[in-house]
């Protein structure tokens, strides 16, 4: 899992945009190590989208990413901590250089 801020500090939408733009570049370099990178945003987004409406943002999006961390074994983390991951044992990378080559499937 490809996780960082997304909403947090971004003022306007173009800022969510750059933001989510940095994760998918992390998750593309993720998936270049050969591992299957998952964003939750992106599978977040379509339902707050389906809602049409913004206050469904935040309801959504850490429920969402916390299921998925739940079955993640481990996570890029971007900036902070990545409690949820780490509370069961699962490994947490700060860094693409720290992610180990993947089996390639």
């Amino acid at each position: 899992m490809v996780a960082g801020p997304y909403t947090t500090g971004a003022r306007t939408e173009e800022e969510r945009e750059e933001n989510l733009l940095r994760l998918n570049r992390a998750a593309l370099e993720v998936f270049r190590k050969g591992h299957v990178p998952i964003v939750a945003v992106n599978l977040a987004l379509p339902i707050v989208r389906a809602a049409g409406d913004d206050a469904a943002r935040e309801p959504v999006l850490m429920p969402v990413a916390l299921a998925l961390a739940a079955r993640c074994d481990a996570v890029l983390r971007l900036d902070g901590a990545s409690v949820c991951i780490q509370s069961r044992g699962g490994k947490v990378f700060h860094s693409l250089d720290e992610i180990p080559a993947g089996d390639r499937w």
